[in-house]
Order: C-alpha cells, then sequence, then structure tokens
C-alpha cells in the first residue's frame, strides 16, 4: 500500500495499523514472510484473479520486486542498466502472466524503420509448458503490435520456445 500510494513509511504503517483496529484489514502470518500479511475481510483468499497480461516493468505489481518473488516465485530485474555480456534475459523484458502465474518473459522492440515488433528473445519459465503459453503469448504480442501501429510480430530464433513461439506466429 505505501508503495503503491506513494506514502511516507510511518504515515503508512499508522493508517495500516488504523485499518486492523477498525477491522477495515485482518493482520495474517504467511509461511516463509517476515512480516505480516493483510487480508480484506470481505474477500475469500483462496478466490484469486487469474489474469493473463504482459507485464510491464513500471506496473505496480512489479514495483516491489522482493514482494513479486515472495508470492510468485518469480525472480525480475530489469537489466537496462546492466552490461550487454552479463544480462541474463534481454535489454527490455516484460514478463507475461498467464491465469495468475508468471509463464514467461520477452524482451521486445519495436522496430520502426521494419515495421515490427521484434521478440529478441523469448524466454519460458521452469516448470511451463511451451504449447499452454505461446499461443495466449502470442496473441497479446500482436495486440501490443497492433496498439503501437505495427504490422505484425517477428521472432528471432534464439532458443527452443522462441523457435516455437515464431512457429504459432507463423500458424
Amino acid at each position: 500500500l505505501r508503495k503503491y500510494f506513494r506514502l511516507p513509511t510511518d504515515d503508512a504503517k499508522a493508517r495500516v495499523a488504523e485499518m486492523v483496529e477498525d477491522g477495515m484489514l485482518l493482520q495474517a502470518n504467511v509461511e516463509g514472510w517476515k512480516q505480516p500479511g493483510y487480508l480484506c475481510p470481505h474477500v475469500n483468499p483462496r478466490c484469486r484473479a487469474k489474469p493473463t497480461a504482459l507485464m510491464v516493468p513500471f506496473d505496480p505489481i512489479m514495483w516491489e520486486r522482493d514482494r513479486v518473488e515472495r508470492i510468485f516465485g518469480f525472480n525480475y530485474r530489469i537489466e537496462i542498466y546492466v552490461p550487454a555480456e552479463k544480462r541474463q534475459y534481454g535489454y527490455y523484458v516484460l514478463p507475461f502472466m498467464k491465469d495468475g502465474e508468471f509463464v514467461a518473459r520477452v524482451d521486445l522492440k519495436a522496430d520502426r524503420q521494419e515495421g515490427v515488433l521484434r521478440v529478441q528473445s523469448a524466454h519460458l519459465e521452469d516448470g511451463c509448458d511451451a504449447v499452454t503459453v505461446a499461443g495466449d503469448l502470442m496473441m497479446h504480442l500482436s495486440r501490443l503490435a497492433r496498439f503501437l501501429g505495427l504490422s505484425g510480430v517477428v521472432v528471432v530464433p534464439c532458443n527452443p520456445f522462441s523457435v516455437y513461439l515464431g512457429r504459432q506466429n507463423q500458424g
């Protein structure tokens, strides 16, 4: 809450404490967390949203990288300022969430000269299935290309998942 609303730390702690005292939030212990979690008393925590979307590094969900790793088990770092030879996934990588889980990440470039969205690299997360991820990912990449005024998507075949994703684009 503090990061999302850009609140000072002391003010945020005081407001959360007030909300707990007023019954607007319930404090919860979460296995593996050092700090407490909080629940809305009117929401069933077992019924969570399961969105499918390309995420940008500056989306509110992604702001707190440690929280993303704690909740989703997804280690994400922006590699823009990392020297090219030390990057793990690429320059400007967008995570892809399918059904509420991070399943892939893509390094994208809007190639204005060629008029295409270029997938410089695509990486499937461990334990995820290329067949179930690629179609939805390609649909979202095509939407992004249209939004950017580009004619289509070109996938650079740099690893097995990007090769498979490229085939989805042709089919």
